[in-house]
C-alpha cells in the first residue's frame, strides 16, 4: 500500500512539473471544459476518501493544469492584441507615448503663458488667530424658541 502511495504522489508531482510543456489543446480537453473538471472533481473526491495525502497531491496537479491552461489563455490574448494595430480605424500607441510632448498642429504655433491671478495668494493652512480651543456658551435666546404664527390655510383641507 505505501508502495502504491508514493508512486501515485510521484506520478501527481510529475504532471506538476511537467504541466508548462503539456501542449494546449491537451490542457482544454482536461480543464478546459465542464466534463474534465467535474471528472477531475469526482477522481478527488474518489481520493479523498482512499487517502488524503495522494488526494492532496491530486489537487495539487490539477491545479497546476488549471493554472497553466489560464496562462497560455492570456498569452493567447496578448499576443493577439500586441498583433492588433488599430481599433476602428484609430492607432494604438503605447503607454511610453503619454509622456512625449504632442506635435504642433500648425507650423509655427505659439502657446501663450498663462495667466496668474490678481491678488495675493493664500496658502491653506490655519492662522493663529483663526481659531481657539475656548468654548464660549450660547446666550439664553437659544432655549426660548416657540412656534411662529402662521396663517390658516384651507387649502389641503377636503370638505
Amino acid at each position: 500500500m505505501k508502495q502504491n502511495m508514493m508512486v501515485a504522489i510521484g506520478a501527481c508531482l510529475a504532471v506538476f512539473l511537467a504541466a508548462p510543456y503539456i501542449p494546449g489543446p491537451v490542457l482544454n480537453l482536461i480543464v478546459g471544459n465542464y466534463v474534465g473538471v467535474f471528472v477531475l472533481l469526482a477522481v478527488n473526491l474518489y481520493l479523498v476518501q482512499i487517502n488524503l495525502t495522494v488526494a492532496l497531491a491530486f489537487f495539487f496537479a490539477c491545479g497546476g493544469l488549471f493554472l497553466q491552461s489560464r496562462k497560455q489563455t492570456l498569452a493567447k490574448v496578448e499576443s493577439a492584441l500586441q498583433k492588433q494595430e488599430s481599433i476602428d480605424g484609430t492607432s494604438m500607441a503605447p503607454v511610453s507615448n503619454l509622456s512625449v510632448k504632442a506635435e504642433d498642429l500648425v507650423e509655427g504655433e505659439v502657446h501663450p503663458e498663462h495667466d496668474e491671478p490678481a491678488g495675493e495668494r493664500h496658502g491653506y493652512e490655519q492662522s493663529e488667530n483663526s481659531q481657539s480651543n475656548r468654548f464660549e456658551r450660547v446666550g439664553e435666546s437659544v432655549n426660548q424658541k416657540h412656534v411662529l404664527d402662521t396663517e390658516e390655510s384651507t387649502s389641503g383641507v377636503f370638505r
